[in-house]
Parts: structure tokens; C-alpha cells; sequence
């Protein structure tokens, strides 16, 4: 047409380019993928955790590398004060395991170590406290239950077969802690004992002198009281010793093993206790 420029006819490469390019689809914009967050490394077990991190005396016995990082922390970081009091009860319970051992190789013979062992267990108990605050002289706490359990744990004896030791050191320990209240805590005063024993609803008698109360009580209605000339040096010797060997011939053969073990521990040791009397007897007569 006239007017209108003409425009030359496209090359047959430029025809084949503007083809393909009219078939491409067009690209897609998707969002870019975010990388994932990083989990928090969770806190090394030996770290010290301050301000919400509680430990008990059980995990801090078990872990001695926790229990070494919290007595080299600064004052006041939780869980120092259970640390130190961990690190003064271990060698008590070491030792009251030795004593354990003992006697379980001696089949429960040996009243020797059952008292170390009672000496031991009243000790620990001063490391702990009850609910009121005061050393744990009754062995209530679950922290000193814990402690305790050890000592059976490291001299090798079961948890069902506990029962039989602590059965029998449970005399020896009633005994030990009159003792303790008595000349640790009360200095040797009869009224600060007596206020003690009634503050931890302890009866100040021990298991021994209450059967040695009972006896006399008995005895007093079977046994005719010694009658012991003051002026008459040898017969007072002879009438006491005579009374003495008719009175330990009185059991006959009565088979002690029928006694319960409580009876037979008082008899041991009130037996001890005349051992002893008898012992001082023979040295005066050997001056």
C-alpha cells in the first residue's frame, strides 16, 4: 500500500529463534528454601547448671565428676552445699561397707562389726537433716536412706537379702545413739540428754538397761537378795562369788538359738558387761 513502509522478510535463523523462543514457558518464581534452625546443643552432664538445676545426694554419690566440678564452684552455686556434705559422708560409708564385708564372711558371728557399723551409721546421720531442721538423729530422711543404701550396695549384698544385717545392727545403733545424744550433743548432762531424747521422741533407756530393768524386777520376786557381811572381808568375796556362779548356771542347756536375735545382742552384751566386772575382779585379787 502506498505510504506504508515494507518491511523485509525475516531470515529463515531468525524464524527458527523466534519459534523456540514462543514454545519456552515461562519460568516459575518459587521462594527460596529456608535452611533449618539449628537445634541448641543440649548441656554437657558435667556442666554446673545454676539457677534451676536441683541435685540430690543419690546422683552426686553416683557422678564423682559432677560432684568434683560443684566443690570447685563458687560459693552459693546450687547444689555446692549437697556436693561437700556427698564428699564428707563417702568415706564413712566406704568404711561401714568393710565392716559389712566382715561380717558377712564370719556368718553373722561377729558382734564387733555390727557395732562399728551402728558407729558409722549414727555418724552419717549427723551429715543430714529432718524436717525440722536438725541432724537427722532417727534416720528419717530420704537423703540419709539413700546414703545408707550404699553401704550395702558397695560390700556386695543384695537389696532383698539387706533386711537380715540391718536388722541385726538395728540394736547396736539404738544403743550407739543414746550414747552420741548423751556425750556429743548433751556434753555429759543428764537434763540436756533427757531434753533431747523427749525433742526427738527417743526413750532415753536403751533396749539393754530396759531388760535389765525387767530382770531386776523378776529377779527381785525369784532371786533372795545377796546378803554380804560389811565386816567379814572373805565371806563377802566367797558369797558373791558363789551366788554369781549358781546365778550363770541357771540357763542350764538351754539352747540359746531359739532366742530372737534382740534378746541374744542384750545378753551379749550384758554378759560383756560381767566379762568385764569379773576381769576387774581377778586384777585386784592379783595385786
Amino acid at each position: 500500500m502506498d505510504g506504508e513502509p515494507v518491511r523485509p522478510a525475516p531470515k529463515p535463523s531468525q524464524r527458527s529463534k523466534q519459534a523456540k523462543s514462543a514454545k519456552r514457558a515461562p519460568a516459575k518464581s518459587t521462594p527460596a528454601k529456608r535452611a533449618p534452625a539449628k537445634k541448641a546443643a543440649p548441656p554437657a552432664e558435667n556442666d554446673v547448671k545454676e539457677g534451676t538445676v536441683t541435685y540430690t545426694d543419690a546422683f552426686l554419690l553416683a557422678n564423682e565428676k559432677t560432684r568434683k566440678k560443684l566443690l570447685d564452684s563458687p560459693d552459693g552455686t546450687p547444689g555446692k552445699d549437697v556436693a561437700m556434705r556427698v564428699e564428707v559422708s563417702i568415706p564413712i560409708i566406704l568404711q561401714a561397707s568393710e565392716e559389712v564385708k566382715a561380717w558377712k564372711e564370719l556368718h553373722g558371728k561377729e558382734t564387733h562389726h555390727l557395732r562399728k557399723l551402728a558407729e558409722h551409721l549414727v555418724k552419717l546421720r549427723t551429715f543430714y537433716e529432718d524436717k525440722k531442721g536438725r541432724p537427722d538423729m532417727r534416720g528419717t530422711s530420704s537423703a540419709y536412706r539413700d546414703a545408707a543404701a550404699l553401704i550395702y550396695k558397695h560390700a556386695g549384698i543384695p537389696p532383698a537379702a539387706t533386711s537380715t544385717i540391718q536388722g541385726a545392727v538395728r540394736h547396736h545403733v539404738s544403743t550407739v545413739l543414746r550414747e552420741v545424744l548423751l556425750h556429743d550433743f548433751a556434753n555429759g548432762d543428764e537434763q540436756k540428754y533427757l531434753a533431747l531424747c523427749k525433742d526427738y521422741r527417743i526413750n532415753p533407756k536403751s533396749p539393754v538397761e530396759r531388760k535389765r530393768d525387767q530382770r531386776r524386777g523378776i529377779a527381785g520376786t525369784r532371786l533372795p537378795a545377796v546378803v554380804v557381811p560389811d565386816d567379814d572381808v572373805i565371806a563377802a568375796w566367797h558369797t558373791s562369788v558363789n551366788y554369781a556362779h549358781r546365778a550363770l548356771e541357771a540357763p542350764g542347756v538351754a539352747d540359746p538359738s531359739a532366742l530372737p536375735e534382740e534378746e541374744r545382742e542384750t545378753l551379749r552384751e550384758e554378759l560383756e558387761a560381767v566379762q568385764e566386772r569379773i576381769t576387774e575382779l581377778l586384777e585386784a585379787l592379783e595385786e
